[in-house]
């Protein structure tokens, strides 16, 4: 697919991570006592030594989480070897909430390919699906519920897009302002948790209090909400196609570090992640975004919002703070 909102566009869809590469990272970072990888891209299901991957971690005890638009799930040729040696775990994204929307988005055509890879993937792994909300009709949320309920899915996240800082300059195309995200989904949220049975969450990229606290209380009784992604968290490592350290996915035209460079052992890359260059870009990164969120009772819970957004954005005029 080709979605026109999505990062990978901006990286020229260039590279490929070779198996042996893959390999090694994985031995690496399984001798530090990680035993979960997650597969993105782009599409990783076209990545010709995914299911080679699959069978070593496998064998070194490893799990492996796949996330994907499922598209290539109906091919039968493909569908048939992958369930041989699938991933642990996936994560199955929504780009779209019917044929026009996908057409519009992804440039696909083939609406009944998709149904079908989605429902297969859905089946196989029990699980739900997740969508970025990136239009300006609230209504869109809930044609998708809908369409997740109708594919057997178990639950839907929905995520909201980010800004994508390049060497070029930050990319905001189609960033929805953050008062009308918080308008529109508060609008039809009440309709979408009915529809998916209260199966729903969101990934909160906005700062929280953009949200009436009463909303966020009722998200948090309802276990509907999650904050604080990877990178404020200092919880993953992200390695580009060649083996190159990025700190968020957004920031794959800014690594920091590079496998068989900055280190090739464990010790060497423990020492390269507490060296006082990656502790400062860490610290630049998760600093306060405004002087409102220092006496904010929700920062530890919310770090600001998504780091990205401020490269777009202006913090002190989006964000307010809770007293």
């Amino acid at each position: 697919m080709r979605c026109e909102w999505c990062y990978a566009k901006e990286t020229e869809y260039r590279g490929e991570m070779s198996l042996e590469l893959a390999k090694e990272l994985a031995t690496l970072i399984h001798s530090c006592g990680i035993k979960k990888i997650i597969l993105i891209g782009g599409e990783p299901t076209i990545w010709g030594p995914l299911l080679d991957f699959n069978k070593f971690c496998r064998g070194i005890g490893v799990e492996t989480q796949i996330a994907t638009n499922a598209l290539k799930f109906a091919n039968d040729a493909f569908w048939e070897n992958y369930v041989k040696n699938p991933n642990d775990l996936v994560g199955i994204s929504l780009k779209g909430c019917g044929e026009l929307s996908y057409k519009k988005t992804t440039g696909i055509k083939d609406f009944d390919s998709i149904v079908t890879g989605l429902r297969r993937g859905i089946d196989f792994f029990h699980c739900g699906v997740s969508t970025v909300y990136s239009s300006l009709n609230p209504n869109e949320l809930i044609d998708t519920a809908r369409f997740s309920k109708e594919l057997g899915a178990k639950y839907l996240d929905v995520g909201f897009c980010t800004p994508v800082p390049t060497q070029k300059g930050s990319d905001g195309d189609f960033l929805i302002p953050p008062e009308q995200i918080v308008s529109n989904v508060m609008s039809v949220y009440d309709d979408v948790n009915s529809i998916m049975e209260g199966k729903i969450s969101f990934s909160m990229k906005l700062p929280l209090c953009l949200w009436p606290e009463t909303f966020l209380d009722l998200l948090t009784s309802r276990n509907q909400i999650s904050t604080l992604c990877q990178l404020r968290q200092k919880s993953g490592l992200i390695f580009g196609v060649s083996g190159e350290v990025i700190m968020c996915n957004n920031l794959f035209d800014f690594p920091v570090g590079k496998f068989g460079e900055d280190f090739s052992s464990v010790d060497e890359l423990l020492d390269f992640l507490n060296s006082p260059l990656i502790a400062g870009y860490y610290d630049r990164l998760n600093n306060y975004p405004s002087k409102k969120c220092i006496s904010c009772k929700r920062f530890s819970g919310c770090g600001g919002g998504c780091p990205m957004f401020w490269s777009y954005y202006n913090a002190d005029e989006v964000i307010r703070g809770f007293a």
